[in-house]
């Protein structure tokens, strides 16, 4: 038996990829069988890609596989030989955070305004503007360095990066970006950026509540000014891909589309 394995991992620009997830084979009397090891503390995506000789898989030659958090030699496909004779396969995979194949996103849901009660902050930025969201679902609030900034939906904490004290506005000044990431129960993925040095309230694995602080704002990375970037995505083979988020501003629970230059008062 003769098995070639090569193993190619896709840079994305957005650090959608799970970095921890690992595969493994073991030989059973059914065939080789496919294992993996999340030991994320939320799902993640593996897509596979096969070139057999002499062999198939129970699940083809490409399929994704949804392993769950915390988890250890999950089974997703067994690799058997069609016929006697030398036999091999060249293989690679790509590993995601979340369900690429999720179908359970809630577009209306009522996003909380992710600063404290009472606060009051211009969204200098809105969605697909002339600026640097020119093709993004994003927004940015000014807002003065240190202000509290609170989780706009609860979720699972995955991410926090707090570590960087660095500020620019260039291209590449993203590599600097503090940023924490919250992953939401219908598989969006909800991230704060810019936030200051140090500042992280949770750490990964943290269960957060909506209106739970989480940080303190900052001016941090790619950034041209004090100012909390938020943005709710899905992740893609592409990488993720953001989506536009109604947001509770009313005390009636009234729901709206965020618009740039105007002030939001969290009531």
């Amino acid at each position: 038996m003769r098995i070639v394995h090569f193993l190619s991992l896709l840079l994305s620009v957005l650090s959608v990829f799970a970095q921890k997830a690992k595969i493994h084979t073991v030989s059973t009397e059914a065939g080789i069988e496919v294992l993996v090891d999340n030991p994320e503390v939320i799902p993640v995506s593996v897509t596979f890609s096969y070139e057999f000789t002499n062999m198939k898989s129970s699940k083809g030659s490409a399929f994704t596989a949804l392993v769950p958090a915390e988890s250890k030699n999950i089974n997703v496909a067994t690799l058997m030989p069609t016929r006697k004779g030398k036999y091999s396969y060249k293989s690679s995979y790509n590993y995601f955070y979340g369900d690429l194949n999720n179908k359970e996103i809630d577009p209306d849901f009522a996003y909380l305004l992710p600063y404290e009660t009472g606060a009051s902050f211009k969204l200098s930025q809105g969605y697909l503007s002339s600026g640097t969201h020119s093709a993004k679902y994003a927004l940015d609030f000014t807002m003065p360095i240190n202000t509290t900034v609170v989780a706009a939906r609860g979720g699972t904490v995955f991410k926090v990066i707090d570590e960087f004290d660095k500020t620019c506005y260039r291209p590449g000044c993203e590599d600097f970006n503090n940023v924490i990431r919250i992953y939401h129960e219908d598989g969006t993925i909800g991230e704060y950026a810019h936030i200051n040095t140090n500042s992280a309230l949770v750490k990964p694995g943290d269960q957060v509540k909506a209106n739970q602080p989480i940080a303190k704002s900052g001016n941090i990375g790619y950034s041209s000014g004090p100012h909390l970037h938020f943005e709710v995505a899905v992740p893609t083979i592409n990488g993720t891909k953001t989506i536009p988020t109604k947001f509770e501003i009313s005390t009636n629970k009234q729901t709206e589309l965020l618009t740039e230059g105007k002030y939001y008062r969290k009531k």
